[in-house]
């Protein structure tokens, strides 16, 4: 193999360092072993200086160089007990998937100059090696060969940087395709939790590509029936499961994070109705195991029918007990905060969801838009005993208004330009969704214009007048923050008193609550 000599100084310390188009291994070519390297004597470079006059003449100088060097030296030792290492400068990844990932520095005096060493080789190889090892799903060993830092100069750092970086845009513009097929083919990386593992290695580089990523994945799942058993919505759901490794700063995003991931668990490993319906397999019973069957059932249900009435009360007990426990296990949203936050992270999307007509729901004006997760609002058109705010809808777009109340919230749906009638108390509190083109999914929610304000508490009412409450448009071109419904654009009547609550405050409130 041909060699190019380069001599540079590395600050104080003059090293001379081999640029090879491949690793070169003086072990492997120079038949010696770590013990002669190690105590390079005169007697070996004698037979190294006989074998290159015969064999390698041209690279005598350049080889005889890096052996008479102690640095370079020790780097080549270093390389040579560290088997895994020298695998992967070889690019022998059979070898290195079969190796235990443990760095052994003990003759390296100063990383940094092993690094720059290891560079020449590592920058040319490590394009492929990546991209090798996530198209074979080999993510474990990703992680595990870099998590080495040490073998990383700043140079390679970026490169790996970058490339990670690239398989993460893909799959985010490849999860935002309208006709999405084989994900598993594609993008199966993103459904391991090491994938995750290892851009944590590189915190806070990904955070805003890898949230990004996160976000299109919600999309998506919005876009299917929960319990469709469609390959893309399990695929989307694995992901969620995997991601739940990622490390991000927000606690209150990152429990976010955590619950959708164990909601999704069940979902997205069980076994598709498709899948039991392919694997059942028809049963050829003959008479005597027939008979044996019968026998057996009817001894049992004897048995059963002695014992059922001493044992009534005690099973009764038993089944609510294990009823209530797997309560217990259910994620539920009993605590709304954890509702109103994740509908605050839908708002922040700025790009408008890809149009799916077929997905997006037509609400009856002034019913209740989350049936399943909230009760109707109690409301009249006009002015009653019990009725006696008047809340307008002059956004432009619909309007959702929440309405919390001890252990039991409702909500209400307001058409653009409508009103209505509406019970509301003191201690009672209230929250604002606007936005246009209504979808169902798990967290149903609109596709464009967006916008929630804070959590008000209404501090005092005076229950004699009506009073009122509107809504007035926001301009999100001019707000910085753009999804934001601002206490400005809530005009109330002097009779009514409003104290505004940061969701993500409370959501925080929450989470230490929840945690400790």
């Amino acid at each position: 193999m041909r060699l190019n000599a380069l001599i540079f100084v590395n600050f104080d310390i003059f090293v001379v360092k081999l640029i090879y188009l491949n690793y070169y291994s003086y072990i492997d070519r120079l038949d010696l072993s770590i013990d002669a390297l190690i105590d390079f004597s005169p007697y070996a470079l004698n037979q190294v200086t006989t074998a290159l006059n015969k064999n390698n003449p041209k690279d005598k100088t350049a080889i005889l160089t890096g052996l008479t060097d102690p640095v370079s030296r020790s780097y080549h030792i270093t390389i040579e007990q560290n088997p895994w290492l020298k695998a992967l400068l070889l690019k022998d990844l059979e070898t290195l998937k079969r190796s235990k990932i443990e760095l052994n520095l003990e003759h390296v005096n100063y990383v940094y100059g092993f690094q720059r060493f290891l560079e020449v080789y590592l920058r040319p190889i490590l394009p492929e090696i990546i991209n090798h090892f996530i198209k074979d799903n080999a993510l474990k060993l990703l992680f595990h060969v870099l998590s080495q830092a040490d073998i990383f100069s700043k140079a390679c750092q970026n490169d790996i940087k970058g490339l990670l970086k690239d398989k993460i845009s893909y799959a985010t513009n490849y999860l935002g395709e309208p006709v999405i097929n084989d994900p598993d083919a594609n993008i199966t990386y993103i459904k391991s939790h090491y994938f995750y593992q290892t851009l944590n290695l590189y915190k806070p580089h990904f955070d805003a590509d890898v949230l990004k990523l996160y976000d299109t994945m919600m999309d998506l799942e919005s876009q299917y029936d929960p319990n469709s058993d469609d390959p893309v919505l399990r695929f989307v759901l694995q992901a969620q499961v995997a991601f739940k490794k990622k490390q991000v700063d927000d606690v209150a995003t990152k429990l976010l994070i955590d619950d959708n991931a164990e909601n999704a668990k069940d979902h997205a490993f069980k076994p598709s109705s498709t899948v039991v319906e392919e694997t059942r397999q028809p049963v050829s019973l003959t008479p005597y195991i027939i008979t044996v069957i019968i026998t057996v059932f009817v001894l049992g249900a004897i048995v059963f029918g002695v014992s059922i009435s001493a044992n009534t009360d005690g099973s009764h007990k038993e089944s609510q007990t294990s009823d209530n426990r797997k309560k217990k296990k259910k994620k539920t949203y009993d605590n709304r905060i954890q509702f109103y936050y994740s509908l605050k992270l839908i708002t922040k999307k700025k790009a408008i969801i890809k149009d799916l007509s077929s997905a997006e729901t037509e609400i009856i004006p002034f019913s209740n838009p989350y049936p399943k997760t909230f009760n109707p609002i109690t409301k009249d058109t006009v002015v009653s005993q019990s009725i006696n705010v008047l809340v307008t809808n002059n956004t432009d777009s619909d309007l959702i208004v929440f309405k919390m109340i001890k252990g039991k919230d409702e909500s209400l749906y307001i058409p653009k330009n409508r009103e209505i009638y509406i019970a509301l108390y003191p201690t009672d509190s209230l929250l604002f969704l606007s936005g246009k083109r209504f979808v169902e999914s798990k967290f149903s929610h609109f596709r464009e214009d967006i916008a929630i304000s804070d959590i008000y508490k209404v501090t005092e009412i005076d229950e004699t007048i009506p009073s009122k409450i509107t809504i007035q448009a926001n301009d999100l071109s001019k707000n910085p923050k753009g999804n934001i419904i601002s206490k400005k654009a809530i005009e109330v009547t002097e009779d009514i008193g409003l104290y505004g609550m940061s969701i993500d405050n409370l959501y925080r409130n929450y989470y230490y609550k929840r945690a400790n």
